[in-house]
């Protein structure tokens, strides 16, 4: 582990924890197309003495508002995703914005009233249901019933 200044999204973050690796048994960074992983975690699941990025923003008072959102592209040829930070970029969203507390302080989780797929309702939610979001996850883990029942719904092959 390392401490360096970090320049993120026009950010200039100062004594950032950085962990090195210093050999990839996997090949997984030797086989990809990014150099390394920023962790966005909270300090709960963090490694031991790492200031996570977000809370090193968060201390350092660098966005006016302390906002994360996502977009994610559909089109697999292309990297439209993106990441804005200190707002939403709404021109992005499909209808209206909702917002959720986040219901643990380890990982990115909230309680879904209810889960739309084209403004329909999929009935997946009736009672609520956790929601957990990790952007550098490579799986999404789900009771296997709803997941073939959303993958019906969505344009993605079976094997994505």
């Amino acid at each position: 582990m390392n401490k360096d200044t970090v320049f993120f999204n026009g950010l200039k973050i100062h004594n950032q924890t950085i962990n090195e690796i210093i050999h990839d048994d996997g090949n997984v960074l030797a086989n990809s197309q990014f150099q390394g992983i920023v962790g966005l975690a909270f300090v709960a699941i963090a490694e031991p003495n790492d200031i996570p990025l977000l809370d090193n923003i968060k201390q350092q008072h660098l966005l006016e508002f302390d906002i994360m959102s996502f977009y994610y592209g559909d089109d697999p040829g292309r990297s439209d995703s993106i990441m804005t930070l200190g707002g939403i970029d709404e021109s992005l969203a499909d209808g209206d914005i909702k917002y959720y507390d986040i219901d643990e302080r380890a990982y990115w989780s909230l309680i879904a009233d209810e889960i739309l797929v084209n403004n329909k309702n999929l009935n997946f939610c009736p009672k609520g249901c956790k929601l957990l979001f990790d952007t550098g996850t490579s799986m999404i883990t789900a009771p296997e019933i709803q997941v073939e029942e959303l993958l019906d719904y969505l344009n993605i092959e079976g094997n994505c």
